[in-house]
């Protein structure tokens, strides 16, 4: 069965990539320039790691909740946040210098992935399908990507390990911030998953209501008269029938306890209107008169319509809006 939301293949991302090499860049940085002992050590890689992990998590998540998969996201975006300062605060305790964005240093490091969407149109067939060309980032191992970079995260100054670091989280982040982006259209344009999933149960019933023979709705019972033999036939000999009074063995009116007519014939009144009513799963449902959402429908359980069904929106409790079937 195919899935409602496809989720994960979040290995294909530019963010997580991107992520990737700021964590492995900073577990290496640690470990050579910050005090083992240290705090501070500790906490640049968990926020780098939190900034990978977390993309991998909420793009799984998004299977059954754009929330969760949104406020996955988040995290990653503030824990590369934390990530930001750190290395910025080892820079400033230090008196090293920080690049400028605008610098030669920190733009040689943001056109390795610029360079890389190039206009190729000059190139021939044969350069394009070649299997080492590195023109898409996205389609190298972690090993190449740490290649391109190597120059800077594996230099002996701290400093230039730090800036390079600093201009990848400026391009991990706004990466980050494009995907939010696009999720919060995707939940503003196609709902969320309980709403993909309430749509997708109603015209799931709806089609099983048109594939269900008539009868199963219009069963009539079979009633067994009361009055004696002679005098249904002289009823029906003088011209003029006798209606003979029906004979209901058990169950009371209102219940719900099955009763017979006669003839072995039992049925349940309850069931029956039920039945009856639930043919209405068949329509469109209504759009919600309070909030415009989408409706589902739902079956009364206390008060004076117990029983009966009705509209109700899906996002209640939070909107309360009903209509009638």
């Amino acid at each position: 069965m195919t899935r409602i939301r496809k989720s994960g293949g979040y290995r294909q991302l530019a963010s997580f990539q991107t992520t990737t090499l700021i964590y492995d860049a900073t577990v290496w940085f640690c470990e050579k320039f910050v005090d083992r002992f240290s705090r501070t050590g500790d906490q640049m890689v968990q926020a780098a790691r939190s900034g990978r992990q977390n993309i991998a998590e909420g793009s799984r998540a998004g299977a059954t909740s754009s929330q969760t998969e949104l406020r996955l996201i988040n995290v990653a975006r503030a824990s590369l946040e934390e990530l930001l300062l750190d290395f910025e605060d080892y820079l400033r305790h230090r008196r090293l210098k920080l690049w400028d964005s605008n610098g030669p240093e920190a733009k040689a490091v943001r056109q390795v992935a610029w360079g890389k969407k190039t206009d190729r149109s000059d190139r021939t067939d044969h350069d394009r399908s070649d299997p080492a060309d590195r023109s898409d980032l996205t389609k190298l191992t972690d090993e190449q990507r740490w290649e391109l970079y190597s120059q800077w995260l594996d230099h002996a100054d701290p400093a230039v390990r730090s800036n390079a670091v600093i201009c990848l989280i400026h391009q991990a982040n706004y990466l980050l911030d494009q995907q939010l982006d696009a999720l919060e259209a995707q939940f503003i344009n196609g709902g969320g998953y309980s709403e993909q999933l309430a749509t997708a149960r109603l015209t799931k019933r709806a089609g099983d209501r048109r594939q269900a023979p008539v009868s199963a709705f219009h069963a009539t019972p079979t009633y067994r008269s009361t009055q004696p033999v002679e005098l249904q036939a002289r009823g029906s000999g003088s011209g003029s029938a006798i209606e003979p009074p029906l004979r209901r063995e058990s169950g009371s009116v209102g219940s719900s306890t099955p009763k017979s007519y006669g003839l072995g014939i039992r049925c349940s009144t309850t069931a029956a209107h039920r039945d009856v009513r639930s043919v209405a799963a068949t329509e469109k449902p209504p759009v919600c008169p309070r909030c415009d959402g989408l409706m589902t429908l739902r079956t009364a359980k206390t008060g004076r319509h117990a029983g009966s069904q009705f509209w109700g929106c899906v996002e209640y409790p939070n909107c309360q809006g009903t209509a009638e079937v």
